[in-house]
């Protein structure tokens, strides 16, 4: 290693170190401000009914418009907003199956409002709201490209282990050993990236040193839903977003307490041809997911860990996984909010690349019976936002992702095998502005760092960019 390479970490650790210190300062300063005004909060409160019938809806999304406050109906239709300071607040209520309808209420210093509302049915389901094809909030119908979604609900139906398993079921969306193309924008490109970004909500989430989407990556069990644009996102993703954008976001901590449990367990089927049987023993696949969101007060917090075995149908295509994740947010004021999340994942895996001759198809060339790969991956993101008025509000994030793999595949050059060390650490701030009805502005710097330790595969690189 060089003696620049030596200094890598430490000057990774620096910046992240001062990016933190800036953090909590503001942070700090913030809750100076906050706790000076606390005398003069108030709250706004009430109960949705429907209109038939007059009955209480349960479920209903209540959120103040320009603020990055919300919450939603209890059992009862009831919903409190609370630590509001004075002024005038527009509250939108959204079900499906029901019309939007917005409120604007004046709060004066340190009272509380009464709030009830009653929606009208309609066989029109609400429009989903994106944030993926232009950067913020709009509904589905406005969005200017093309975007599919995928929801929380569809994961787990379909028992999917790695959100692949579920994209491949998108129009336009076509997977290959893990290689994702939208649309054709790109053919196969085992190994160097498809230009096909992967976002984990809104931020970058490719590896440091092949571009690639590791899926397994993040845990299924984290997510609330996927939004896919197909289309070149370029201009607000950079290159990275040529052949499309797959926004993965997780899942928000709501007023109740939420504890989601799942386990799976399964066998293989005997191969369609005796000839292609290769083990006498049942090959099995099983899973286990854990997890648990719950706020106190302006604090929200989840963690959850996931454990996935499948010996695999083919020999020497096996996997052995652990996933981990958490994040914490807090809630300023009704326009500040930072969150920070972490994710964690450790994998032992077999190597299948071809198969070994017509009558084992299932089985591998003899030279590659006990291949196998060990990786290591996390994710640590950070993000603060700040609504500067109904019209103007910005974002501050950061993203480190570091890969680290090892495996024992033998080459020409290193019959040992080879490993991988890389960093992709990013710096981005977020602009927008509406200017009209019709009209927005969005805008950004991006500072990024990548450092690369192969030296059996790519050699040792470190790259700093920025955009603009």
């Amino acid at each position: 290693m060089t003696s620049e390479n030596s200094h890598l970490p430490k000057f990774i650790a620096t910046h992240c170190l001062s990016f933190a210190t800036h953090i909590f300062i503001l942070f700090l300063m913030l809750n100076i401000q906050v706790f000076a005004q606390e005398q003069k909060k108030g709250e706004i409160s009430g109960i949705v009914r429907s209109k038939d019938g007059n009955q209480t809806l349960s479920g209903v999304n209540v959120t103040i418009k320009n603020t990055v406050l919300g919450t939603i109906t209890d059992v009862d239709g009831r919903y409190e907003l609370k630590r509001l300071p004075e002024g005038k607040y527009i509250l939108a209520f959204t079900l499906i199956g029901y019309l939007k309808k917005e409120l604007s209420i004046e709060l004066p210093p340190n009272k509380s409002e009464i709030a009830d509302l009653i929606l009208e049915p309609t066989t029109i389901q609400t429009e989903p709201v994106v944030i993926t094809a232009s950067r913020r909030e709009q509904s589905l119908q406005e969005a200017p490209a093309s975007v599919s979604l995928i929801h929380g609900e569809e994961l787990s139906a379909r028992n999917a282990n790695t959100i692949d398993r579920v994209l491949q079921y998108v129009p336009g969306v076509n997977i290959t050993r893990g290689q994702v193309n939208v649309r054709g924008s790109t053919g196969y490109s085992y190994g160097i990236g498809t230009r096909v970004l992967l976002l984990l909500d809104g931020m970058p989430f490719l590896s440091g040193d092949t571009e690639e989407i590791i899926w397994e990556s993040i845990p299924t069990v984290a997510i609330d839903r996927i939004e896919v644009v197909k289309g070149a996102g370029s201009a607000l993703y950079g290159s990275s977003a040529l052949g499309g954008v797959i926004n993965v976001i997780t899942k928000p901590v709501l007023k109740e307490p939420e504890t989601y449990v799942k386990a799976y367990g399964g066998t293989y089927s005997t191969p369609a041809y005796s000839t292609w049987e290769w083990s006498d023993n049942a090959r099995t696949l099983s899973g286990l997911s854990a997890s648990r969101l719950q706020k106190f007060g302006d604090l929200s917090l989840g963690v959850g860990v996931s454990r996935t075995l499948d010996d695999g149908f083919k020999r020497n295509d096996y996997w052995k996984r652990w996933n981990g994740w958490s994040r914490v947010g807090y809630t300023i004021s009704p326009y500040q909010s930072v969150l920070v999340s972490f994710n964690f994942m450790d994998q032992r895996r077999g190597n299948f690349l071809y198969w070994k001759d017509l009558d084992h198809a299932l089985e591998p060339k003899d030279d590659q019976l006990g291949q196998g790969v060990h990786s290591v991956r996390w994710n640590l993101t950070a993000g603060y936002n700040h609504f500067l008025s109904n019209d103007l509000y910005y974002t501050v994030r950061m993203s480190w992702y570091r890969s680290d793999w090892n495996d024992n595949v033998p080459s020409i050059n290193y019959p040992e095998g080879s490993s991988s060390i890389s960093d992709n650490v990013l710096l981005e701030t977020q602009v927008n502005y509406q200017m009209s009805d019709h009209h927005y502005l969005t805008g950004g710097l991006l500072g990024s760092f990548n450092r690369v330790d192969a030296m059996k595969i790519f050699g040792t690189h470190n790259v700093r960019g920025g955009a603009a």
